[in-house]
């Protein structure tokens, strides 16, 4: 009879035992995507971006995904000694087996040999692939940023036809920067409809424009462009332009849609002009935003990346709902999706892994308010 006791007391305590264990760990098969993404560096507007849209689409696709996915989260600074960090404890560590970042990854490109190497796929929201040394090494490398081309030729066709016939240009010594400016440079030239009166090339994080502002008043421009990765700098050059009394457009990127900037700098930033994704105007952009807000009870929309953020994990999610696993499985099938996003019914990669595509228009700010222009 003791004997027996003994024996249902042990039961009972191995079924609990069973019952606690499987109800406080993470599923043996869940499937594990890292998000590598700048939290503290000169891109965190961007990166918490990135983090809350990667999540909004993961909570929408999650039920059709036959296995949990569990994000996993790691901060690369936005440094270069960070991005490989990150990337590295998400693969050997975390066992990711898909990475969405790294955050500006054309500025830091270390990680990517260990990502291939290891055979894991990421898929960026904000790198340029035309920046990414030997991009043609990198088969596991994606990008959701646009193609450069069209963002440029939007930028010239609205020089020429408000009657800019010289234009300053302004980078710093980033990596993506460079390059921008100077395919800018090369198809303004091309164009033989405007002159370039002068390149000023700074260091990153300046915030002292006073000297680039007067060579830039002594080549007297019509207009000029600048290009920083530190968005925060350029709020001391708007209002440095501005206190030099220095009348003359101003063009940018889509980093000039910043709230951030605005509401440190309020109207320092008005009348600036930058190209800007055509699917600010799809309905799906502010169903998105909407959306984002709702979830954080907060503008979770900041810097352009987190539209791309959000159909970089639509797609990822696509192929794994599709059956992807591994690296390479991943890999090919991203290769080959084709899925609705946010401003486009066909998302889809070139064989650069680059999104495919993307047209754009010109913006404004007014008032501290993003403005689309109307030509």
């Amino acid at each position: 009879m003791k004997k027996t006791i003994w024996i249902i007391v042990v039961i009972v305590v191995l079924l609990g035992i069973a019952i606690f264990a499987t109800r406080n760990k993470t599923p043996k098969d869940a499937i594990k995507i890292g998000v590598a993404v700048d939290l503290s560096g000169y891109a965190a507007n961007w990166g918490e971006g990135e983090v809350k849209a990667t999540q909004l689409a993961l909570d929408e696709y999650k039920n059709n995904i036959n296995q949990p996915v569990e994000l996993i989260i790691e901060n690369t600074k936005g440094t270069d000694v960070g991005t490989v960090d990150a990337v590295k404890k998400l693969i050997e560590i975390d066992h990711a087996q898909a990475i969405v970042g790294p955050t500006w990854a054309d500025s830091y490109q270390g990680a990517m040999p260990i990502a291939e190497s290891a055979k894991v796929t990421m898929i960026t929201p904000s790198a340029a692939i035309e920046t990414i040394q030997n991009k043609d090494k990198f088969s596991y490398f994606f990008s959701t940023w646009w193609p450069e081309a069209s963002e440029i030729k939007t930028l010239i066709t609205h020089m020429t036809t408000s009657g800019v016939t010289r234009i300053a240009l302004v980078n710093d010594q980033d990596p993506f920067d460079i390059q921008l400016v100077d395919n800018l440079s090369a198809s303004i030239n091309a164009s033989g409809k405007i002159a370039v009166t002068s390149r000023n090339t700074v260091s990153i994080a300046t915030k002292d424009f006073r000297t680039v502002i007067a060579k830039i008043k002594t080549s007297k421009p019509d207009a000029v462009f600048i290009q920083v990765t530190d968005t925060s700098t350029m709020g001391p050059f708007m209002k440095q332009l501005k206190e030099q009394n220095v009348n003359i457009k101003v063009y940018a990127t889509p980093d000039a849609e910043n709230v951030d900037n605005i509401t440190k700098f309020p109207n320092a930033f008005d009348g600036i002009l930058y190209a800007f994704p055509s699917y600010a105007q799809d309905p799906s952009y502010s169903d998105l935003v909407t959306r984002l807000k709702t979830k954080y009870g907060a503008d979770a929309s900041q810097g352009p990346s987190f539209v791309n953020a959000y159909n970089a994990a639509t797609m990822l999610f696509e192929v794994l709902k599709g059956g992807a696993r591994t690296g390479t499985e991943i890999r090919d099938a991203l290769s080959k999706v084709n899925v609705a996003g946010v401003g486009s019914k066909n998302l889809s990669f070139n064989p650069q892994g680059q999104l495919q595509d993307v047209t754009f228009i010109m913006k404004t700010i007014i008032n501290n308010q993003f403005e689309q222009v109307v030509q």
